[in-house]
């Protein structure tokens, strides 16, 4: 009787291990497009609203993300405190900073991270041309990310069920 309440703890934590990573994942490429939404409604808000950057980045409704917005306000105190340095130079070491909360690989992290020099330009114009080229590389980022999703999905799952699976047997 033991040996079957410890199998079905063991399949189950399995199945449960599987789930979780399955949900890491999709979690991890829904933070890219939290990222790519955040760029853009900050550019739009920056066109639109004529604010100092400090106060763009301090609106509670630029991005849905908890990391996101906490980012966005360590920048913006930086920015209103006029700490040393550049905004792009503050922008980036916010989110290097937070990269173990983020949770973004290294070259996810360093298209985000630099692409604060699309705020912090000489000119509108300047500042277009440098996000639309992170936006781009962000989005071939997404794009690969996407492809790659399904089969760790499908890797994670099935190696985390069978893992369990081949432990219950292992006990049994």
């Amino acid at each position: 009787m033991l040996k079957l309440i410890g199998g079905i703890l063991v399949a189950g934590s399995g199945v449960g291990l599987a789930v979780s990573m399955i949900g890491e994942i999709r979690q991890h490429l829904q933070r890219l497009y939290e990222i790519r939404q955040l760029l853009l409604n900050i550019s739009g808000e920056e066109a639109l609203a004529l604010l100092p950057m400090e106060h763009i980045l301090d609106k509670p409704g630029l991005t849905k993300d908890a990391a996101l917005q906490k980012v966005c306000r360590e920048i913006a105190e930086s920015l209103a405190a006029k700490k040393e340095g550049s905004g792009s130079e503050i922008w980036r070491e916010a989110f290097w900073k937070n990269q173990k909360e983020l949770g973004l690989h290294a070259a996810e992290l360093e298209i985000t991270a630099n692409a604060g020099t699309a705020f912090f330009g000489r000119n509108i114009k300047e500042n277009e041309k440098m996000l639309s080229f992170y936006l781009e590389r962000l989005d071939f980022v997404i794009g690969q990310e996407r492809k790659e999703q399904r089969e760790k999905q499908k890797v994670a799952g099935t190696v985390s069920v069978i893992g369990g699976m081949m432990l219950v047997i292992l006990l049994i």
